[in-house]
This record gives C-alpha cells, sequence and structure tokens, in this order.
C-alpha cells in the first residue's frame, strides 16, 4: 500500500475541490450538495463508497472551495466530517469544441467497468449513431470516466443534450464534448 503523503500549499493553491470524509452510508450526492452550495456555485460532487466512505466537491472557483475549508468541520447526518482542500486539478468541465466524442463525467467509482460498459451501452444505444463506448484509465481512484462515440457531431450534440445531468447510479452524469485532441481529427 502506497504511504500518503500531506500536500503542500502550493499544490492545493487553486483547487476547486474539497475532500469530505468520514461521509455516513445513507447521505447522498443530492444532500451534500445543497450543503456545501451555500459556499457557491457546485460543478459536480461524488461519492467514494470505500471504507471509509468520502466524497469530493467541486466547485467553480477556487475561491469557494476555499471558503467551504476555512468554515471547519461539518456535522452532515449526525457524522462530524473534515473538510479539506485537494491537489490543484484541471477543471473537469474544460470542454472542447464540438466533435463526434463526448466525455462523460460523474460516473461511479464504485462500480466495475464490466457492470459501466453494458449499463451505458444501454443508453447510449437509444441515441442515433452511437457508435461506441470506452472506459478511459483514469489517473486517480476517483474520477471515473468514458468516451461515447458516435457517427456525426450532430448525432454527438443531440445525445449530450439528453445525458447531461441525467441521473445515472445516483449521480448526476456530466456529458461533455471531448477535449481530446485525437478525437477532433
Amino acid at each position: 500500500r502506497k504511504e500518503r503523503r500531506t500536500l503542500t500549499e502550493e499544490e492545493k493553491e487553486g483547487s476547486c475541490t474539497i475532500k469530505i470524509q468520514p461521509i455516513m452510508d445513507d447521505i447522498t450526492v443530492s444532500q451534500l450538495k445543497e450543503l456545501f452550495q451555500v459556499f457557491g456555485e457546485i460543478e459536480s460532487a461524488v461519492i467514494n463508497e470505500g471504507k471509509p466512505r468520502f466524497s469530493y466537491v467541486n466547485f467553480t472557483s477556487p475561491d469557494c472551495a476555499r471558503l467551504a475549508v476555512d468554515s471547519g468541520s461539518f456535522d452532515i447526518g449526525g457524522q462530524m466530517c473534515k473538510v479539506s482542500l485537494t491537489k490543484r486539478r484541471p477543471p473537469a468541465s474544460m470542454e472542447g469544441s464540438p466533435c463526434k466524442v463526448l466525455a462523460l463525467r460523474g460516473l461511479p467509482s464504485y462500480v466495475s467497468q464490466d457492470e459501466l460498459v453494458p449499463a451505458l451501452q444501454a443508453i447510449l444505444t437509444m441515441h442515433p449513431g452511437f457508435e461506441r463506448v470506452s472506459m478511459a484509465q483514469p489517473k486517480d481512484s476517483f474520477s471515473v470516466y468514458a468516451f461515447a462515440y458516435f457517427g456525426t457531431v450532430d448525432q454527438a450534440l443531440s445525445a449530450k443534450n439528453a445525458l447531461d445531468g441525467m441521473d445515472f447510479y445516483n449521480q448526476q452524469l456530466e456529458a461533455k464534448f471531448s477535449n481530446k485532441q485525437s478525437h477532433h481529427n
């Protein structure tokens, strides 16, 4: 098991993401969003079903994340939870220009890829022009995402509009045009 090191202030500087732990089993993503929206606009939130159960909340601004952390610990469902800044990452909402490939984010990290792929295919095959779905290789354990390929840009746009914000495994699916350069060729 890899030993965890404490992040430096420089690594946290500009982070829009907070980590909340531990999270009780009956707390939902919607409840977390409702609780933390007082600090500013929330881009996304996920709950990691590990032991201990914890959550990441991504704000649209680093100032909002800093406000949440500076407010101290939170009583969430009767459990005192620690709130901390995470390492600064490029914004997940960085959307590419329209293309035939959608990046699907907000996928649950606690569901195996063997289960996710067929579940995504079942939803995506309802959209004209859908060709295939592939899981991305995450660099970290909490960001699970996939790419959905369509025959035309218009078909991808139609699917994007229908999928963005859809409830998927009790989490909000985020559908954006891929910003990977290879998907624009």
